[in-house]
């Protein structure tokens, strides 16, 4: 229960910079977070007790230059973008059971149509023209930032580059291939979700592209990693140099790191308290190894209904109605 709650809080802790401004929980936290109000009435302090606040706490736990998430850039009501199918995001059919390497094969076939037609075709940080790299980037947001982040941030670059490519050969379609899904389907929308500094500065780019000419048109598509896309495996070159160079980002960790820092850290302390705990020899023969975030062998491949399912996970927790669970 204690490690569940402790997930729980550094969990809270990661969405205090997506509060508004004007919220009470944002204007109590502590001075160093811009959203601070030092004129709010606070409880006199009691001289017996020292306590420290709950939303101090969380703050403690978290940091001012946290990734900031505005949650009310866009009317819940309101579509997406203006620009209709002049700006989609393309991503493979949940009902497709394509293999990957057929969709590579199709990426493949699309691209080269695509530069027959002059469309600039970028992959994340690497941007191509005719079968020929014209354009390359790479940059180390920093350590605490996960792949999504740095997925987000690369079709916002791509996306500018190709954007004033565009200008200098006057090409009307721009083509975004990466190998991150949620990123494909996040990067155009600005609702309140993690990545959303990457959707700003996308959007920025391509509302100024879009609005210069009818013609213009932005794809956003996804294509599968590590599949021998040429353009891709740049990119991931790119991305691997990009690590080795000093952080450029402003910010201090986003929030998809820490949320993924606290799941990792339940399970690092659950794994460590299961290992120190004591257990009967019954459990110990069934459960060699320690809790993990990843289900066991057994369970992904058990065919059989949920209840015997759950029946086989009690008996061998010894929580079924059999011998010393009774007693």
């Amino acid at each position: 229960m204690h490690i569940t709650l402790a997930r729980l809080a550094k969990n809270a802790a990661a969405r205090l910079s997506s509060l508004p401004a004007h919220s009470e929980v944002s204007q109590r936290l502590p001075p160093s977070w811009s959203s601070h109000n030092p004129t709010l009435v606070k409880r006199p302090k009691s001289k017996a007790v020292k306590r420290i606040s709950p939303i101090t706490q969380l703050a403690n736990m978290s940091h001012p230059n946290c990734e900031p998430i505005i949650p009310y850039l866009v009317a819940p009501w309101e579509h997406p973008h203006p620009w209709g199918p002049r700006l989609r995001s393309f991503t493979p059919s949940r009902l497709s059971k394509k293999p990957r390497k057929k969709l590579a094969e199709e990426i493949r076939r699309q691209i080269a149509a695509l530069a027959t037609d002059g469309s600039i075709v970028c992959f994340s940080d690497g941007s191509k023209c005719v079968g020929v790299e014209a354009a390359s980037h790479s940059a180390n947001l920093g350590p605490r930032f996960e792949v999504f982040d740095a997925e987000m941030m690369a079709i916002a670059l791509a996306t500018r580059a190709a954007i004033e490519l565009a200008h200098t050969t006057q090409s009307h379609t721009i083509v975004v291939f990466a190998d991150n899904l949620a990123a494909v389907n996040s990067i155009a929308a600005l609702t309140k979700h993690p990545g959303q500094y990457a959707s700003l500065q996308f959007r920025e780019a391509a509302d100024r592209f879009l609005g210069e000419s009818p013609l213009n048109s932005i794809k956003v598509c996804w294509v599968p990693g590590h599949s021998g896309v040429e353009g891709n495996e740049r990119a991931d070159q790119l991305a691997n140099e990009g690590g080795a160079k000093p952080p450029s980002s402003h910010l201090n960790r986003s929030s998809t790191w820490a949320k993924a820092q606290a799941t990792h850290q339940a399970s690092r302390a659950w794994a460590r308290e299961w290992a120190g705990a004591s257990h009967s020899q019954f459990v110990t023969n069934q459960i060699r190894q320690p809790p993990s975030l990843t289900l066991s062998k057994f369970a992904k491949s058990f065919r059989g209904s949920r209840a015997v399912h759950s029946r086989l996970v009690q008996i061998v927790m010894g929580h079924a109605f059999v011998g010393e669970y009774r007693a």
